[in-house]
């Protein structure tokens, strides 16, 4: 990931942070590849270790290899990358030695693994069938099949637009947007589509930076295999 996605808390902060983790009952999301699960932390007095509640049926995520654990803090997003120890309850983390906090930039842009499942469509135009080509928390690009010109002939610059998606954390997630870019392609009978996001609501921020996060981690992951 860029440095400017993340940056690296100082030894003061990560002193509060990880005393918070281990003694305040916090929201975390736990990622392994691409799967994960939410849960919360136990609060104990063992400051060497920082508990988080992994039932049975988490038994994918019990590896001993390297789990990503993400939070958020005051409105502030953070992550960390360890490995952990389990019993039947819990996984156990051991104080990471590097707390990472995510920098929220809008122009930050991550193209869409071709190997990602997702599933787009417009309220209202669910015959189109849409590929996510890119993301951003400002918007961002698709591709529209269509079989009848007819289908996009409402599209317009600036018209707004609502787009549901599904794909990792996103469960017929409602986003609406505005249209900012068109290009058809009669020839292959495809429109691209710039969008731009419109009254993003704190949460719903937060969830798409935690994506665009994920998918980021897993190009690079890519470029190195």
């Amino acid at each position: 990931m860029p440095n400017d996605f993340h940056n690296q808390v100082d030894e003061s902060t990560k002193r509060d942070i990880l005393k918070w983790l281990v003694t305040t009952k916090t929201n975390v999301k736990i990622t392994l590849d691409q799967k994960s699960f939410e849960s919360v932390t136990y609060p104990t007095s063992d400051l060497t270790k920082i508990t988080v509640i992994c039932g049975p049926s988490k038994q994918a995520f019990k590896t001993g290899r390297d789990l990503t654990c993400e939070f958020t803090l005051h409105n502030e997003i953070y992550f960390f990358t360890a490995k952990a120890t389990f019993n039947e309850t819990a996984l156990l983390f051991s104080p990471p030695t590097i707390i990472y906090k995510i920098q929220r930039r809008d122009n930050f842009r991550v193209p869409i693994p071709r190997n990602m499942t997702h599933h787009l469509e417009f309220e209202g135009a669910e015959q189109l069938k849409i590929k996510l080509t890119d993301l951003s928390l400002g918007g961002c690009n698709i591709t529209a099949t269509y079989s009848n010109a007819s289908m996009i002939r409402h599209l317009k610059l600036d018209l707004e637009v609502a787009l549901k998606m599904t794909f990792l954390s996103f469960d017929q997630q409602k986003f609406y947007c505005k249209i900012k870019f068109i290009k058809d392609n009669p020839n292959n009978r495809t429109v691209s589509l710039g969008l731009e996001f419109e009254k993003l609501k704190a949460k719903d921020m937060q969830d798409m930076q935690s994506i665009i996060f994920k998918i980021d981690r897993l190009n690079r992951k890519s470029a190195f295999e």
